[in-house]
Parts: structure tokens; sequence; C-alpha cells
């Protein structure tokens, strides 16, 4: 990991003992597989079948996601041969990537209330609640995107949530993100502004953050050309007089539409 901006962010802050570690041992021909919960187990196993084998040496889980959750892991190749003792070393490194969430004083001072999450595909939301100022451990295996959400109570008790940024996660990478305000809430110039620092795209995102923001009215889907749960009744190729259309309104935009056809007798070209 890369130095970020306190002395203790080039290291993860939890490093399991050896006798925290489970064990997987399996043969390259998938022939054999065999788990044992802690390494002590491992070596009080006196003989395997002869083959090649891979040995892996985990602690935590992968899957999981969470403070004071990070997974370790380290694999090593093994050859077993007939009368001989077979050793291995094994390396385990952090596989998880770590997530901060930080706020600076300008931010602080305009909001009563805060919190942040970050979320990666196939997993819970995980929460910094506003005090929180430990790393968030994540599943960072497959390059995972990962997204951030941010809930914010004005000094007004109005309260909103957005989602500012998203980034790329890279296993033993500490992600820091602070989050500061910019300009003025009496003027109406107050503004959002995330920092990202070590391996993402060191990119400003700027969100305005203007009453609007708060007392935006919720999206409107208003039929045109037509009634609401109204019929159509009209063959396959046959033309009609009107233009039915939905106009969609929303203050903060789309990240995407999904258009969907339902009926018991006919399927459209398009799906």
């Amino acid at each position: 990991m890369r130095a970020g901006t306190r002395a203790d962010d080039n290291q993860c802050p939890i490093v399991p003992d050896v006798t925290e570690f489970a064990v997987n041992l399996s043969g390259k021909d998938g022939a054999y597989s065999r788990d044992w919960a802690t390494l002590q187990s491992f070596n009080n196993t006196k003989s395997f079948p002869i083959g090649d084998y891979v040995l892996t040496a985990y602690a935590g889980q992968k899957d999981v996601e969470g403070f004071e959750l990070p997974y370790y892991e380290g694999k090593s190749d093994v050859h077993v041969s007939p009368g001989e003792l077979s050793e291995v070393n094994v390396t385990a490194t952090l596989q998880s990537a770590m997530v901060s969430i930080r706020y600076t004083e300008a931010f602080t001072n305009n909001f009563s209330a805060y919190s942040a999450a970050v979320q990666t595909e196939g997993h819970d939301w995980v929460v910094f609640a506003q005090n929180e100022d430990r790393p968030a451990f994540i599943d960072a295996s497959a390059g995972e995107e990962v997204k951030m959400s941010l809930t914010m109570t004005n000094r007004q008790d109005e309260t909103v949530t957005i989602e500012p940024a998203k980034f790329q996660a890279k296993p033993r990478h500490h992600y820091i993100i602070t989050v500061n305000a910019t300009g003025q809430i009496s003027n109406g110039t107050l503004g959002l502004d995330i920092q990202f620092e070590e391996e993402v795209v060191a990119e400003t995102v700027n969100i305005n953050l203007g009453d609007e923001l708060f007392n935006a009215p919720a999206p409107t889907i208003t039929p045109k050309g037509f009634t609401n749960n109204g019929c159509i009744d009209k063959v396959e190729c046959e033309t009609i007089a009107t233009n039915p259309q939905f106009d969609i309104i929303a203050f903060g935009g789309f990240k995407e539409v999904s258009f969907k056809v339902q009926s018991a007798d006919y399927t459209p070209m398009f799906g």
C-alpha cells in the first residue's frame, strides 16, 4: 500500500496471527481437495497421495465486507513424492481493499448529521456512521466497482441521499475519500467536493447542494396522447392518429430508464 494522509494509512491495521489461518490443499488434477480449520491440524496430517498440489492458506472470509473484517490469502505449489518430506512456504497478503471516509471542517460546519456508505456488486452497503474513522474492508478480488453514497442533513433538518462517485477497487489498496464543502450556503453557492487519494483517478466531483436538492419534487410520469390505464386496440402494422408517449421529469436526471411491454398474446420485436 502507499502512504496516505496519516502515518498509519500505509499498512493494514489488522494483521491476523498465524494460528488464525485455515488451509486448503487441492490436487492440480482435480481429484483431491481437503480443508483444515487451522494450520496446526494441517501440520498434524502426516501423509498425502503422491501428486502435484496447490496449497492455499487464508484468514477471514473473502465475500464478507465490513469493519475489522480483512481477508488474507496466499497460495503455493507443492509436489508430494514417495518417501520424501515436502516443505512449502506460503506468504499470505491482504486480498481486501480498504476504504476510509473523511470530512473537512468546511463540510461538517454546514451539516447537522451525515453518513456515508460503499457497496460492491452482490454485497450489502457498508455504512460509515457519522464519527466512523476505521477503514472498511471490501471485496476486491475481481477489481470490483465500488459505489459511494452520502446522506446529509442540513441545518433546517432536511435530509438528502446522493451517490456522488464510484471507482474500481484493487487488493492491498487503501482508498481515502475526503468530503469537502465549497462556497457559502447563505448565497446559494454551497457545493460538494469529493476528493480521492491512492489509486483512484484524481478527479474532483462537484455537486451543487442548494435548496433545490433538498426540496426537489419526486419524479413524475405523465401519459400524453392516451389515457392512463386505458387500452388502445390496434392490429400489427396499423398506424394510429396520435403519438402516445410518456413525459418523465426528475430534478436529478436519470441514470437509466427501462421500458417494458406486457401483452397476453403479442411480443414486440424489441422484446
